[in-house]
């Protein structure tokens, strides 16, 4: 195999992937490389569905102000390469089952939803406690609280989608290698060279989407993060209340605790986790694994006890998951501060994999051309709100 290539790809999850994709559809040498076979359950990306959503809820003071955030034109544009990408495979990567955002009545977060919906015309619809309820009977939301329903939102194969761009990237030229631990990056002036157990490497640029593993790989960006274990469960349920064709999947803010859902997907089940709190984890340490906490399942549990028709008995499975989260919890998508043939991409746990269509073709645009898109400014590693935590140089 030839040794040399215009691009490495360094963690070949979601963004990875499709970084991998746009770059072979251009004709450029690509080589993907990722310590497991993706997509794989060793990160962010597994899981089977993941939600996309439009309006952020931000409640920002003049409709100028909401129309400068970065995430909504951004998942708009990777909804547009989600549908794209659909077209060009058998199986169906995009359920619009919409997305239904659920909070007290008064929520501050709710009303920036609101906005940001009519800044940039994103068709909603606002729904009571008791329209809740008589739509879908399977949620139970509670007197004062309201519902804002996004119509063009959804479900995400997340795990078919990675297999998609993995597939077309390998048919337009690019290589995967899998199983391969990267072991050293060393950056020149004029190009990487990239070490493995196996081989060395060469490219002219690489990009590093390693996630909780970054800060590793690029240790002179000065990149740190928090790394948060994360649980979700799976539960069967009927298919009659929560397929994916009559439910859709929900955000439910109970103020003090956040909880999301999907819905299942041909009878894999209903997917329920909670979106906020979780526990620090040294990223070098295997990861505890679902019931290794009270918590992992007790929250879920009170929560679909109080909001929903599954008893938890009906678990098929939990699971774990890794958020690396940067300090102000916006994502890293710049050139390294010192080398810019050398792209990160990083903090994306959490909301990411819905952007990772549309970062995937923006990293691969700034290894083709050497700049970067101005929206993509926010995300730079220079920003103030890193300089507790990420140190320059």
């Amino acid at each position: 195999m030839n040794q040399h290539f215009e691009v490495i790809v360094i963690g070949a999850g979601s963004v990875g992937m499709a970084a991998g994709y746009y770059l072979s559809e251009q004709g450029v040498s690509t080589l993907l490389i990722d310590s497991y076979d993706p997509p794989h359950e060793n990160g962010s990306h597994h899981g089977n569905t993941r939600i996309i959503r439009h309006a952020y809820g931000d409640c920002k003071s003049t409709m100028e102000d909401v129309r400068k955030q970065p995430y909504i034109p951004l998942s708009l544009q990777a909804n547009k390469l989600y549908l794209q990408l659909d077209a060009r495979v058998e199986t169906q990567l995009f359920y619009p089952s919409g997305l239904l955002d659920i909070a007290r009545a008064d929520s501050s977060r709710l009303a920036g939803v609101i906005q940001t919906a009519n800044a940039f015309d994103i068709p909603i619809e606002v729904l009571t406690a008791d329209e809740i309820n008589h739509r879908w009977p399977g949620l139970q939301v509670p007197e004062g609280y309201i519902g804002v329903l996004e119509l063009r939102s959804g479900t995400l194969m997340c795990d078919d989608i990675i297999r998609a761009y993995r597939d077309l990237a390998i048919t337009q030229g690019a290589v995967l290698q899998g199983n391969t631990p990267v072991r050293d990056i060393q950056i020149h002036s004029d190009g990487v060279t990239v070490t493995t157990d196996e081989a060395t490497y060469t490219a002219d640029k690489v990009i590093v989407c390693a996630g909780g593993w970054t800060e590793k790989l690029v240790r002179d960006a000065g990149i740190r993060f928090q790394h948060i274990r994360k649980t979700v469960a799976l539960f069967a349920a009927d298919e009659a209340l929560y397929d994916v064709h009559h439910f859709p999947a929900f955000f439910f803010d109970l103020g003090a605790e956040q909880y999301y859902s999907l819905p299942s997907v041909n009878g894999m089940g209903l997917k329920v986790g909670r979106h906020d709190a979780g526990q620090e984890f040294d990223i070098t340490a295997p990861l505890p694994p679902f019931g290794s906490y009270p918590e992992d399942m007790g929250e879920i549990g009170q929560f679909m006890a109080a909001h929903m028709r599954v008893p938890a008995s009906q678990l098929i499975k939990g699971g774990t998951c890794q958020y690396t989260m940067t300090a102000d919890e916006d994502f890293i998508v710049d050139f390294h501060p010192e080398h810019r043939h050398v792209m990160v991409a990083a903090g994306l746990a959490g909301h990411g994999f819905k952007f990772a269509s549309v970062l995937g073709q923006k990293l691969g645009q700034m290894a083709v051309t050497g700049e970067r898109d101005e929206e993509l400014a926010i995300f730079s590693i220079g920003r103030p709100g890193l300089q507790d935590k990420v140190r320059l140089g």
